[in-house]
């Protein structure tokens, strides 16, 4: 669950406007739209590869998301929700906000609270069912 939840998390910022207005005017146009392609997709992809988990997952052992490479990852992933839901990095994308044309201005700061926040009530719960499932199997 917690990677179908990184994955919504992606191509949530990847249609995020107030993001792709900003990365334009730091990297250009052209730029701006890969990297925003680049996030949909790899979005897209985790949540293809979740699916594919859910199918397969009666061979644990050696399914490719064993529990070390999995513990790495969600350590990860708890360690940049901690960083979406300090204070300083919600006061740069307000910043952010408030730099933004009307026309382009959208909830970024609200997004990644959002998200942030249920990667860190979700996170923890997954390590120590991985945890658990990996001293039985």
């Amino acid at each position: 669950m917690l990677f179908w939840l990184a994955g919504c998390y992606l191509i949530a910022l990847a249609f995020d406007s107030t993001l792709a207005f900003n990365l334009a005017k730091v990297a250009g146009g052209g730029s701006a739209l890969l990297l925003h392609f680049i996030a949909a997709y790899v979005g897209l992809m985790i949540n293809a590869l979740v699916i594919f988990e859910i199918e397969n997952s009666r061979d644990w052992p050696c399914s490719p998301m064993s529990q070390p490479w999995l513990t790495r990852i969600f350590g990860v992933l708890i360690v940049l929700a901690v960083v979406g839901v300090l204070g300083p990095s919600q006061q740069f994308f307000r910043g952010m906000i408030a730099e933004t044309p009307d026309r382009f201005r959208s909830p970024t700061p609200t997004i990644i609270l959002v998200f942030s926040a249920a990667i860190l009530l979700i996170g923890p719960r997954c390590l120590v069912g991985i945890w658990k499932q990996g001293r039985s199997a």
